[in-house]
This record gives structure tokens, sequence and C-alpha cells, in this order.
């Protein structure tokens, strides 16, 4: 996966990611990729198909399984890229973690870009009027722009365990959204978390009095060494 710059989306995510709106802090990600696949997504490609035939030989409930998948069948070659490219856009956004065991539980398929524009309005509200109704503007025309979203298949992802980049345990509310265009062969990644501000306050207050804690005892231990002598 190649990423694409977008100056809209730099801005973007310069704008939102740490902002304080009321009683939560919001974080946000806004990335778009190529589809065309690196050394590293050929390899995947290939263990993923393994994988798929695997639990098909492996299980009778797999052909129905896999032929309801949100991506479509992956039994054909097309949805099996279509989920292939989801997951090296994750593993491009976040490379400190690995997706590639990614399932399809994970996964929804949107319904449409209206219902997806509505929510995402709803979640920002606070932060239009805080930022002004310019900043709505702005994002919309941003995405219109690197993907066309009309002409996108949109889907959304919830995390099933606790091995990647989003902390569930604070979190008002996330959405995180592929828009997928195959035409243009292209991936935007929007990734929009809200964490209560005054529980994300209080673990690092207390983070900061571990360190001092730590601090303290060394300089204790260093501070109770025996003197050097004086010849």
């Amino acid at each position: 996966m190649k990423f694409l710059e977008h100056s809209g989306l730099a801005d973007l995510e310069m704008k939102l990611s740490g902002l304080e709106v009321g009683d939560f802090v919001l974080d946000s990600k806004f990335e778009a990729y190529s589809c065309k696949l690196a050394m590293g997504d050929k390899e995947l490609s290939k263990s993923l198909d393994r994988r798929f035939n695997e639990e098909m030989e492996r299980s009778q409930r797999s052909p129905q399984y896999l032929s309801l998948s949100p991506v479509g069948p992956l039994t054909d070659s097309t949805s099996r890229r279509t989920l292939l490219n989801l997951i090296c856009t994750l593993n491009a956004a976040y490379p400190d973690y690995d997706f590639s065991t990614l399932t399809l539980d994970c996964l929804t398929r949107e319904k449409s870009v209206e219902s997806v524009v509505r929510r995402i309005d709803s979640n920002l509200e606070q932060v239009y009027k805080c930022l002004g109704q310019s900043l709505r503007t702005a994002l919309w025309t941003a995405i219109d722009e690197v993907i066309a979203p009309n002409d996108c298949e949109i889907y959304s992802y919830v995390s099933d365990n606790e091995e990647t980049p989003f902390d569930m345990e604070f979190e008002v509310w996330s959405t995180h959204l592929f828009f997928y265009n195959k035409r243009q062969k292209k991936v935007l990644l929007m990734s929009l978390s809200a964490y209560n501000r005054f529980a994300l306050e209080t673990i690092q207050e207390e983070e900061v009095d571990d360190m001092e804690f730590e601090m303290d005892g060394m300089d204790d231990t260093f501070g109770s060494r025996t003197p050097a002598l004086a010849y």
C-alpha cells in the first residue's frame, strides 16, 4: 500500500487530534492509500488464501459462512482482494500492530453514504459548534476530493481484542471507517474516537506520580552511598 498525501486530510487530523470539547478529548486519523501491493502485502495475500482454503476444507459450514462475509463471498478472488486491501490499510496506518488475523466479525458493510454522513455529523456536533460549520465543509470536501465516497464501498471496523491501537477503556464513542473505491484502486481510512477527558487526566496524573516516586527512590539510593574518603 502506498500512502497518498493530501493537505486537507492532514489539516483535519491536526485540528481534531487532541482537541478537548466538553467532557471528552478527540483522537483522529485520516489516511489514504493506493491499493498497489508491496512485497509484504503479497505474502499476506498468499497467507489469506491458504487460511480460507483451510477453513473451507476443515468445516462444512465455512462455505456458507464465507459466502455471507461483509466484503462478499470469499470464494471469489475479488472479495478476498477487498479484504486484503482493508487489512493492508490497517497495517500501513498502524505499523506497530499486525491485523493479519482480523476476523470477518470485525467488519460491517455500511448501507449508504448518507447514513455514514449522518452518523459522523452527529458524533461531531459539539466539535462543529466549537470550531464552526466550516470544519464540516472542510471534512466532506477533503473526503470527496480524495475518494469520491458516492462511488465507494464503505466498511466499519470494530476491534474484537485488546491487541489494537484503539483503547476502548475510556471511550465515549468511536467510528473507524474504510472508504474503498475499487475503480480508483484507493482506500481512505477515517478513524475518530472520543475519550473521557477526566478519566484520561487521572491516568496521566497517576503515571506522573509513579514516575516521580521512582525518581525519588533512585535519589535515595544514590544519596545513601558512603562518601568517598578524602586523602
